[in-house]
């Protein structure tokens, strides 16, 4: 919590001293009538943000953004949010003129602390630092490249634990350069597919317990709108990789999955779990993939209604761990494999004037003994 104190307290002095000096760049010189012009141009803009998910509950924030830091053709903002256990701290610049039209730099620093909770039984504090290029290669195509520096801490790990988690007890400092890949195209006229997006991404690095990685991730999603807009057919696909060259992977580096990923199961409720501890910790896994199909029906209750019902079914997997030895002295093998998980469900979105609301019925069709399901989920979010 210290860190966090001394990195806001630095932050928010940057920010007033490029503040002051940009309002004072801002002021036109005096006219002949001796009245200085008005700038209707507000230095800097302050937003707040409530929100709710069943993964992690309730939420909120408050953020401040600015195009007008050091000059135009610059975007800053800072964003505090805070949840039962959980606070993020998020500095963003970017600057579209530095190498002129492209590529567009940006750097974000962000901290993180969490607490012990129901899915992780220790303490963490993590920091990052991303500098990064980007470049628009069209009007639908974006590359970007970048360079990324962490710093991990668990802590509080308890001995009765798996061995699997109180092996990455400590410090960890981990390196990495990697790209990103996107590519959306709206479609119009006679077919019925009116979206597709595709991201790709991969990234390499290294840390200080000796671990050298490659993370490749793959999206690709679907909207179709038949029946002169009445029905609306989402699908989409999602894949990812850890891949171990050498040491073992971290729980802070493994892929954690809910229920935005996949309805009907808690966030680390799917996926490796050593069930010879006490607590039957969610490990994470080093692989997963996900797929998705929502049918919506916005005009089902007239035209002007706020109601928008829909149906889903969702299946997926989270696998893989470069070591399995697990219990508390590392006895005891953990299943590490890819069983399938699915689910059937019914949506509803709410609009309302502070933002929609998306619920969803969630019935488990394929699952593990020990999963954590969860039947119910809302989401809820509102800025101003």
């Amino acid at each position: 919590m210290r860190a966090l104190q001394i990195f806001m307290t630095v932050v928010s002095c940057v920010l007033c001293t490029a503040v002051s000096a940009q309002t004072v760049a801002d002021v036109e010189p005096v006219g002949p009538d001796g009245v200085q012009p008005i700038n209707p141009n507000p230095i800097a803009n302050l937003s707040a943000r409530i929100g709710y998910n069943t993964d992690g509950g309730a939420v909120a924030g408050v953020g401040l953004t600015t195009r007008q830091l050091f000059g135009q053709d610059v975007d800053f903002s800072m964003r505090i949010e805070a949840q039962e256990g959980a606070t993020r701290f998020n500095v963003s610049y970017s600057n579209d003129t530095l190498f002129g039209t492209s590529p567009r730099f940006g750097v974000t620093l962000a901290h993180a602390e969490m607490t012990a909770g129901d899915v992780y039984s220790f303490d963490t504090t993590t920091t990052r630092f991303q500098p990064r290029l980007t470049w628009d290669l069209s009007e639908r195509q974006r590359l970007s490249a970048f360079l990324s520096y962490s710093r991990s801490d668990i802590q509080n790990v308890a001995l009765t634990d798996s061995i699997l988690i109180q092996n990455d007890a400590g410090q960890q400092q981990r390196v990495a350069v990697g790209a990103n890949y996107a590519f959306a195209l709206p479609l119009e006229g006679a077919t019925t597919l009116r979206r597709a997006r595709f991201d790709l991404g991969i990234e390499a690095g290294h840390t200080s317990r000796d671990h050298e990685f490659v993370v490749l991730t793959a999206r690709a999603s679907l909207t179709h709108v038949l029946r002169d807009g009445n029905i609306v057919v989402g699908s989409s696909v999602r894949l990812g990789r850890l891949a171990t060259s050498s040491g073992t992977s971290n729980i802070g580096d493994r892929f954690m999955l809910g229920s935005n990923s996949l309805r009907g199961f808690a966030f680390g409720g799917f996926g490796p779990r050593d069930l010879a501890v006490g607590n039957q910790p969610a490990l994470g896994g080093n692989n997963y993939g996900i797929g998705r199909l929502d049918v919506r029906f916005p005009n089902a209750f007239g035209g002007d209604s706020s109601l928008t019902p829909g149906l889903f079914v969702d299946v997926g997997s989270l696998w893989g761990l470069d070591d399995t030895n697990g219990g508390v002295a590392g006895a005891n093998p953990v299943d590490d494999g890819a069983h399938l998980r699915s689910s059937i469900g019914l949506t509803m979105r709410i609009e309302t004037g502070v933002g929609p609301v998306n619920l969803f019925i969630a019935s488990p069709m394929s699952e593990q003994a020990y999963d954590e399901t969860q039947e119910f989920g809302l989401s809820f979010s509102h800025n101003f």
